[in-house]
């Protein structure tokens, strides 16, 4: 991003879907970039150089999570 965070970013978006998922991918790492990262509300903080498999994991886990949030809200309904 030119000229802000993705952290600046996701905080401008204002409100968000909770059947979204949102992570960093960043080259710092430590505790005040992942910190900060979670209090804006990414769900994840993946580091560069990023490992595909764990890109993988994280995305089958979010789609996993939001499948089950909608069987429940489904069951929930009737």
């Amino acid at each position: 991003i030119a000229d802000d965070s993705g952290i600046e970013l996701l905080k401008s978006l204002g409100d968000r879907s909770k059947d979204e998922a949102y992570f960093l991918v960043t080259a710092h790492s430590g505790g005040d970039v992942e910190n900060q990262a979670m209090l804006a509300g990414f769900d994840a903080v993946l580091t560069k150089p990023l490992d595909m498999e764990m890109l993988r994991s994280f995305i089958q886990e979010e789609q996993e999570g939001t499948a089950e949030s909608n069987e429940e809200r489904m069951a929930g309904s009737d």
